[in-house]
This record gives structure tokens, C-alpha cells and sequence, in this order.
């Protein structure tokens, strides 16, 4: 089926691309992939055969992020976003100021997914985003659970019960052995992934080995 993407999200990743020009673009996405077809998403193409979403790559370059497109969208308030999911976070469909956590399988901690609204006079409209960056903290920020970038000897809590679901996954954690605490036995199972993903054996999940377990 022949598609296209909504003329505003051409837009504003136009708009994006022109104000970090270096950006990575590897997690970036606009229609569907198999994973999407046998479900409802706005990945892919409506009856007028639009795609009404995009992902951009949350590494902006040069140290900025995606958390700076996420405060610049919500700041902007603009009636042609529908939702936006990143970092296990949901905002409210039409409400971009209001939030809830997400529990689909995709976490969206690599990218941000942004979808607008299903009306053609909205996903049409080419209108500039004029979105402003800010950098002094005082732009609206999501709310979302803090994703530290390092787990090690010692950390505890639900990020780190969340890397153990994932390690008993893979099977490098016995099932049931989840507890929240980053102990002796947490850190052998992180040194074996590392090793067979030929990564740094060194125990600690930082960037390099959240990504790769896909968290």
C-alpha cells in the first residue's frame, strides 16, 4: 500500500532537523514495521493512506536530549499533537500536559514517538511548530519515572527489578529471583551478557548495556 507522512510531522522534523542538524537519527521512525501491522497505530497508514506518527532519536547531539523536544512539545501546546509516549510515559490523548506511565512493550526510552490528531485540517497543516528550547530548566518537563544511566553493585529499586525481568528473560537470572537489589548474583548474570554480546565484562549496566538489553 502506497503511504505518506502527515504533512506537519514533515514539518517539524524539518523544524527538528534544521535545529540540531548532527542529531542521531538511528532510532528515528515514521510508518510501521510487522510489529505494527497486525495492530492499531497511528504507524501506520489511515484509510487516506497518512501516517500520523514519527519517533525521533532522543540524542539531539553535542549533550542535548530528548527530554528537551519532549518540554519544547508540551510547552508548545499545540492542537495537532495527539499524544506522546517517551521514557515509559503516556501524555493524555488530546491533554499534552497530562501524563500517565505506559506499560506497552516498547518502552521508548531510545526515541520519542509523537502521533497528531486524525483530522486531515489538523495532520495536514504545515503550519511552523516554532518550538523553543530551553536549557535553563524552566521549560514544562513530562513527568516520568528517573531512568538512571548506571546500575551497579548496590543500587536497588524497581530500575533495578526491571533489569533482572529482563537478565530471567534472557535466562542469566534464575526465574523468581527478582528482589530489587543489585547484589552479587545480579552482577555475575550482567558480566555473562556482557561477554556474549562482547561488550565490557565489567558488572555495571551503564548505557552501553541498558541499550543492549533494550531497556
Amino acid at each position: 500500500m502506497s503511504w505518506r507522512l502527515a504533512k506537519c510531522l514533515i514539518q517539524l522534523r524539518d523544524e527538528i532537523n534544521k535545529t540540531f542538524p548532527e542529531r542521531d537519527k538511528a532510532s528515528d521512525g515514521s510508518v510501521g514495521d510487522l510489529h505494527h501491522l497486525p495492530r492499531k497505530s497511528d504507524h501506520n497508514p489511515n484509510a487516506n493512506g497518512v501516517v500520523t506518527a514519527i519517533d525521533v532519536d532522543r540524542d539531539l547531539n553535542d549533550g542535548h536530549d530528548g527530554r528537551e523536544l519532549v518540554s519544547a512539545l508540551v510547552a508548545s501546546r499545540d492542537p495537532r499533537i495527539k499524544y506522546i509516549i517517551f521514557e515509559r510515559q503516556i501524555s493524555v490523548t488530546g491533554i499534552v500536559t497530562k501524563w500517565n506511565p505506559y506499560h506497552g512493550p516498547n518502552a521508548h526510552n531510545h526515541h520519542v514517538h509523537i502521533s497528531v490528531s486524525a483530522d486531515p485540517a489538523l495532520y495536514d497543516s504545515a503550519a511552523p511548530w516554532a518550538l523553543k528550547f530551553k536549557q535553563n530548566g524552566n521549560a514544562p518537563q513530562a513527568p516520568r519515572t528517573p531512568l538512571p544511566s548506571l546500575y551497579k553493585r548496590g543500587s536497588r529499586g524497581d530500575g533495578v527489578r526491571e533489569l533482572q525481568r529482563v537478565l530471567m528473560e534472557r535466562g542469566y537470572i534464575p526465574k523468581g529471583k527478582i528482589d530489587g537489589v543489585f547484589g552479587p548474583k545480579t552482577e555475575i548474570a550482567v558480566r555473562q551478557f556482557q561477554s556474549a554480546h562482547k561488550l565490557n565484562p565489567d558488572g555495571m549496566a551503564g548505557t552501553v548495556t541498558l541499550k543492549a538489553l533494550g531497556l
